[in-house]
């Protein structure tokens, strides 16, 4: 099979041919969907580090002289059992102190912070507000003013977050 003819104008422009089979492009065009792949690369991926950037000077800043077992900046807040559907729920950063569980939700801004004399219990479960999950969830049980309520998690390695909660109950008690 012949390759198609380069249109006349295409060597004025200084545009060169890439054949893929029956199809001509110019490089041209190669050259504007690589640009425009690296500004959606730069709109996307430069606002990520400073959203990552900004949580990890917040952390710094809220544990500022006291010790972090864990953190993670990944954590899948799935709420908390004692609210509605309403309440802000999706993926921040988790964080357990020696004396305190943090957890920050940056879109919506959403914080909850559970010292950790308030926590009553720690499991790992992969049902929480009546939805069943695929994956285990760590559940935390805590005491508020109101009674008791928990919060759930899904984590990297949850059995180890249990273990070290588990730890600073036993510390508090």
């Amino acid at each position: 099979m012949d390759s198609c003819p380069a249109p006349i104008w295409m060597p004025i422009f200084g545009w060169k041919i890439v054949d893929i089979g029956e199809k001509v492009i110019p490089q041209s065009i190669w050259i504007i969907l690589a640009a425009l792949l690296a500004i959606m690369v730069a709109l996307i991926g430069v606002p990520l580090l400073v959203l990552r950037k900004k949580i990890n000077e917040a952390i710094a800043a809220k544990f500022r002289g006291r010790e972090i077992l864990l953190t993670s900046l990944k954590a899948d807040y799935k709420g908390r059992s004692a609210l509605d559907d309403d309440q802000p729920m999706g993926r921040g950063a988790l964080v357990l102190g020696e004396d305190e569980l943090w957890f920050l939700l940056p879109h919506p801004i959403h914080q909850l912070s559970i010292p950790a004399e308030n926590i009553s219990a720690v499991s790992l479960t992969d049902t929480h507000r009546d939805k069943t999950h695929r994956t285990q969830l760590l559940r935390v049980e805590f005491r508020t003013k109101d009674g008791t309520d928990s919060a759930a998690w899904r984590v990297k390695q949850p059995e180890e977050w249990k273990s070290k909660i588990d730890g600073i109950i036993a510390h508090t008690d």
